[in-house]
């Protein structure tokens, strides 16, 4: 649970601003996003692998340029 005490002077906006960069942090919006419709494991498995090979075949490409240069 996100508690934001508002302090000394602090205007509405202020406090909504800091509450709402608690949220974001939090990553509380991701996991609803990420519960709304429920996702087999076995193609949560296949999401988590597609992304990490990406990740790492984009690294390489880096790698291999900056040898060139």
């Amino acid at each position: 649970m996100i508690i934001v005490k508002s302090s000394r002077g602090e205007n509405q906006e202020a406090l909504i601003r800091r509450f709402l960069r608690k949220v974001k942090k939090s990553e509380i919006l991701k996991e609803v996003w990420d519960r709304q419709y429920y996702e087999k494991p076995s193609i949560k498995k296949n999401k988590k692998n597609r992304k990490r090979k990406r990740i790492l075949e984009k690294l390489k490409k880096e790698r291999e340029q900056e040898e060139v240069l």
